[in-house]
């Protein structure tokens, strides 16, 4: 074998024999001999080899020769093959094994980076430390629109000048070439050449190149088109937060408001609404499609274009042939993708028309807002100079479910405004629209209707100058709250008007709301009535008395003039309809001046919510403060927010009737008396300055009405005249048993005295007094000049 110590030059050592490492084969083709150098670089020991077959050790794989090495992997080289004699006359062979991994690793580098430029689909710029372009691929030049020629030596700003996406690009590669740290992920967003009116989008990736020697030579960028998916994850991620800020509140022009704010900029370049005017209102549209009388309501605007075509709050008619109209006869979306003056979208709208071309829109889509099968209105959507590239199929797509969406957030804004209206309506219609003038309080009030659940209040004259106060509330909703409101405020005015006791009356009012839920049927949709609630007090001015009751409502505020506040005095018993107990009534003297403060508590409150309204209320109203001051000061109080939050507030300041204003007379029983009475009432009708014909009248009830006391009741018998709005003549006796009218044939002699009374006063009527016996009394109306 050739000696170890000789140099090989290239593949040949200078004594003209292969360069390797030497082993040889005898004429079997087994390993004979085994070097120092061939187990250096394969790791085989001699006696691991000798004698093996060199088949064992050599293998031809991808048309190149590889040896195994002792740790199992393959080393690719070159064989050089020497014959020689033996000195026994045997033929040998001297074999060099060259190792040729280095070489095969730089060649596959140069075929991969040979790869990127020529068949990669990654678009790859070389750029240098000035961050000019000095190399880029072949995809680079297909999908980004640029040639080598037009780009080498030049900035990515100077390349494409309109991407904003560039100058941040820059800065970011510089920190690549001062700190080394890779860059990915960033997102590059350009306009290709080839294609303007496009916008491409990018995912830039950045690593910085150095030699040998350190020193920092450019940076590599590596661009990958994710035009395609980022779109669609666009469109998609436009949709889901639509649903979170489109349509929001069930008001219409908040509504509309939001739709084109939010499609601005993200779907145009601006966009506006128009809805019929049938809309607005809640009320019915008609079926089918829209004629040339239809009357649009501009809504909302965003961006500059569509302001100029109409302002919101226009109202225009939609005349045929205009394009955009005449969607309301054939409702369908339109796009048009390159707008010309020659189109006939604008050309049948001069106006309109001028307003686009002024604007510089190239692009439009105009979509019906159809819910339910109903036509709303229309939604238009703009692009302009700003944005070149036109409106696609895809973005119609987009547009046609956002329209969707919104018109049935509209559908169901008008639906909630035609009910919401509906009821106000009838809340409204069922409570006193103005309260007659008491003598006995100065009263304010004020009613805010709400969605949530409905209030109610009432003041109610009642016999002997005494004033009823209510207030209420109710747990159902919308028109079913209306309808309970109207029944219970009519139960309350006609067990009022009897006289009934306010316990009493709170006992007959929840056997009703137990009625009414039980009559409910049991598969239908209904809100029960169960939990509403009520106070009822009565004031007599006479005897400066309060009797109060409440079932399951907050009390009435009582501040006196002195300050002093009366709420733990008054028993409040359980809501209407929730249990059998009885329900408390509490007696309360009330000086003159008293501030009675009625109001409902705000929506679900409990126990801690009602206590505070109370005791802000408390903080609130002053004594010196009249009814309307006190009144505004309550309504701060009950309705921060305004009257959206709904309340029922009634302000009532008593007041005594003078003793001037009253006159009373105890009669023994002695039909002799009647005549005595009649000349007392002249005598005070009198000196009232009321004329004869209030006196004759006056005479007339007190005959009948003492008569009847003396022939069928029982002592004492107390004769009343009270002078206030009206002039109440009152018989009381002891007697319970309550009298009736009486239609006498003609041969009677009697039984004609209460329907003559009936027929001389405004009304009559009887009550009962707690502590037994009953009163009988008779009004007559006095003219103001009275």
């Amino acid at each position: 074998m050739p000696s170890e110590n000789s140099r090989p030059t290239d593949h040949h050592r200078d004594d003209g024999l292969p360069r390797g490492a030497p082993f040889q084969l005898d004429s079997q083709g087994r390993v004979r001999g085994w070097s120092a150098e061939a187990e250096a670089l394969l790791g085989h020991p001699p006696q691991a080899v000798e004698g093996k077959l060199v088949t064992e050790l050599v293998s031809l794989a991808n048309g190149g020769t590889m040896m195994r090495h002792r740790a199992g992997h393959l080393v690719p080289g070159r064989l050089g093959l020497v014959p020689e004699t033996t000195d026994e006359g045997s033929l040998t062979w001297n074999v060099y094994f060259t190792d040729l991994t280095g070489e095969t690793q730089s060649e596959r580098e140069r075929a991969a980076f040979e790869a990127l430029y020529t068949e990669s689909p990654l678009g790859l710029f070389i750029l240098g430390s000035d961050l000019r372009i000095v190399r880029l691929n072949e995809a680079a030049e297909g999908f980004q629109g640029i040639s080598a020629e037009n780009t080498v030596g030049r900035l990515m700003r100077d390349v494409w000048p309109d991407a904003a996406s560039c100058d941040a690009a820059e800065e970011a590669f510089q920190e690549v070439l001062r700190t080394g740290k890779p860059l990915t992920n960033f997102e590059k967003r350009c306009y290709p050449t080839e294609d303007a009116l496009h916008e491409s989008i990018f995912d830039v990736s950045g690593y910085r190149l150095r030699d040998s020697e350190g020193n920092v030579l450019g940076i590599a960028e590596v661009s990958v088109d994710i035009t395609t998916g980022r779109r669609a994850q666009e469109r998609l991620q436009l949709l889901v937060d639509s649903s979170t800020r489109v349509g929001t509140t069930l008001d219409i022009l908040q509504t509309s408001r939001e739709l084109v704010d939010f499609a601005v900029p993200r779907v145009a370049d601006g966009a506006a609404i128009d809805l019929v005017a049938e809309v607005l209102t809640g009320s019915d549209i008609p079926e089918g499609p829209l004629g040339s009388e239809t009357t649009l309501r501009r809504m909302a605007t965003a961006g500059t274009a569509p302001a100029k075509e109409a302002s919101p709050g226009h109202t225009g008619h939609a005349t045929f042939p205009i394009p955009t109209c005449r969607l309301l006869g054939e409702p369908h979306p339109v796009l048009v993708s390159q707008l010309k003056p020659d189109d006939p979208w604008p050309s049948d709208d001069p106006a309109r028309n001028q307003s686009l071309v002024e604007a510089g829109v190239h692009s439009l889509m105009v979509l019906p807002l159809l819910a339910r099968g109903t036509l709303l209105g229309l939604v238009s959507f703009y692009r302009w100079a700003r944005r070149p590239g036109p409106f696609e199929q895809e973005d119609l797509v987009v547009a046609e479910e956002l329209a969707n969406r919104v018109a049935l957030c509209l559908d169901n804004a008008r639906r909630y405004t035609r009910e919401r209206d509906a009821a106000r309506v009838l809340q409204q219609g069922m409570l006193p629209r103005t309260l007659q003038a008491q003598g006995a309080l100065h009263i304010a009030h004020g009613y805010a209707p709400t969605g949530d659940t409905a209030r109610w209040f009432d003041v109610i004259p009642l016999s002997g100058a005494r004033v009823a106060l209510t207030a209420g509330a109710v747990p159902a909703r919308g028109l079913g709250a209306a309808a309970a409101v109207g029944r219970l405020r009519s139960t309350v005015r006609v067990l009022a008007v009897l006289d009934t006791p306010p316990d009493e009356l709170l006992a007959r009012l929840d056997e009703l709301v137990v009625a009414i839920d039980e009559e409910q049927p049991a598969d239908g949709p209904h809100e029960p009535l169960a939990g509403a609630t009520c106070v009822y007090g009565v004031y007599d001015p006479i005897e400066r008395e309060l009797t109060v009751a409440s079932a399951g409502h907050p009390p009435p505020l009582l501040i006196a003039p002195d300050s002093t506040v009366n709420l733990s005095d008054i028993a409040t018993g359980p809501a209407l309809g929730l249990s059998q107990e009885t329900f408390p009534r509490t007696f309360l003297t009330v000086p003159p001046g008293t501030l009675i403060t009625l109001h409902t508590p705000p929506p679900d409150a409990g126990e801690d919510e009602t206590r505070e309204a109370a005791e802000a209320l408390h903080q609130a109203l002053r004594p010196s403060q009249d009814e309307h001051e006190a009144f505004r000061a309550a309504a701060e109080v009950l309705l921060p927010e305004g009257p959206a939050e709904g309340a029922a507030i009634l302000i009532a300041r008593t007041r005594q009737m003078p003793e001037a204003q009253v006159a009373s007379w105890e009669l023994p029983a002695d039909p002799a008396m009647v005549a005595t009475a009649r000349t007392l009432a002249k005598q005070q009708l009198s000196a009232w300055n009321l004329g004869p014909d209030v006196s004759f009248t006056t005479e007339l009830v007190v005959s009948e009405l003492v008569t009847n006391a003396f022939r069928y009741a029982a002592e004492p018998v107390t004769l009343r005249l009270i002078l206030d709005q009206d002039l109440t003549c009152e018989v009381a006796d002891g007697s319970n048993a309550a009298p009736h009218l009486r239609h006498a044939r003609t041969t009677d002699e009697g039984g004609r005295g209460l329907l003559l009374v009936a027929s001389f006063v405004s009304r009559w009527g009887t009550r009962l007094a707690n502590q037994g016996g009953k009163t009988i009394w008779a009004e007559q109306q006095l003219t103001p000049e009275r």
